[in-house]
């Protein structure tokens, strides 16, 4: 974003790091146990009319290699944002998403020559989603002209209908999972059957641009307190430094329309996976929220990866048969026609010779 000539500050958003008074855009990537202040904050950021970026992550996943055995671990990022987005109608959905088209993973092995020559385990896991060009909202410059994105161990956008008429809110989908997509209840432990679409699977959005007069969850003259963190050299355990300092005195929110663009994954935005249409879609919503939607156009000229969507499998076998079968039969057809025409023309100039004979 520097290199985009944006002024970028990074803030904990704790005590000694805080918001500052003035600024144009919050970008909030993957939050964890937000404490109420850090709710309050960001719920106040949406009352207020600061455009923002949400990308959240509901579960990240370890994988573990034993020989051929790969075990799966998952790790709750517990991110606590629907607490306040609930109160206009959206939630980042708590269940276990996937997709039939999704990519492989390589992980390592432990294998200490891997580092050198390369290598590891391919793992096709089904919320290793893909999102094809196809899945975009080609009606929104964000998205109208982006390759396909990698989706890593994302959530689905829930949106209640009813609560978003209610607030007012204008609601936007910006990409989709396919109509093969499915989700799995995050309580108990994956299994094999798990990892197949059921007849019911469908397509959910999974990143929405929201406009509008966001709800106050927090209404009142007071915010919560930070959490008490104790000094230097100090345990972090020690009992007289457990809880929240006491509330402190809030000013009425200046209310304002505002507009948020929430993502249910925030994997896709890290170092590893933050390029070519995962950097462009990052950059095309910055630049949506703060500069306006004209500047994406010198983006979109830019090479579009028109990658094709993981096909199903009676798809492929149906192509497979269309290239080496038919065609094969295409061929040999053709060949046996001309030797019969050859033949026939053959054996009609011999009756002709004959005849004048």
């Amino acid at each position: 974003m520097s290199h985009e000539k944006y002024d970028v500050r990074r803030v904990k958003l704790d005590e000694q790091q805080q918001l500052p008074e003035e600024y144009d855009a919050l970008i909030v990537i993957n939050p964890r146990d937000l404490n109420s202040r850090q709710k309050w904050e960001i719920n106040r950021a949406l009352v207020e009319g600061k455009p923002t970026f949400m990308a959240v992550q509901n579960y990240k996943w370890n994988y573990s290699v034993n020989g051929d055995v790969i075990s799966l671990d998952k790790r709750e990022e517990s991110p606590g944002v629907n607490e306040f987005l609930s109160e206009s109608g959206i939630t980042v959905d708590e269940e276990i998403l996937m997709d039939s088209n999704h990519q492989p993973l390589t992980i390592s092995s432990g294998n200490p020559f891997e580092s050198i020559f390369g290598g590891g385990m391919t793992v096709d896991l089904p919320m290793h989603i893909a999102v094809a060009s196809d899945g975009m909202n080609k009606d929104v410059s964000i998205t109208s002209r982006l390759g396909t994105l990698f989706y890593l161990w994302g959530s689905r956008i829930q949106l209640d209908e009813d609560d978003i008429e209610e607030a007012g809110l204008a609601v936007t989908p910006l990409f989709y999972t396919t109509d093969k997509a499915w989700t799995v209840p995050p309580e108990r432990e994956l299994r094999e059957s798990d990892l197949d679409p059921p007849a019911d699977a469908r397509s959910y959005p999974l990143a929405v641009l929201v406009e509008g007069q966001f709800k106050d969850k927090y209404p009142g003259n007071q915010k919560p307190g930070w959490p008490k963190s104790p000094p230097p050299g100090m345990p972090p355990g020690s009992p007289q430094f457990q809880g929240e300092s006491e509330p402190e005195d809030a000013t009425p929110a200046d209310k304002a329309p505002g507009k948020l663009i929430l993502v249910g994954c925030s994997e896709m935005f890290t170092k590893s996976f933050l390029s070519k249409s995962n950097l462009d879609f990052f950059q095309n919503c910055i630049d949506a929220m703060t500069l306006g939607e004209r500047l994406i156009e010198v983006r979109s000229t830019k090479r579009i990866d028109r990658s094709i969507g993981r096909l199903e499998p009676s798809t492929r076998t149906f192509w497979k048969m269309m290239v080496l079968g038919l065609m094969t039969v295409v061929v040999a057809g053709a060949g046996i026609a001309r030797a019969v025409l050859l033949r026939k023309g053959r054996d009609n100039y011999r009756a002709q010779m004959q005849n004048k004979g």
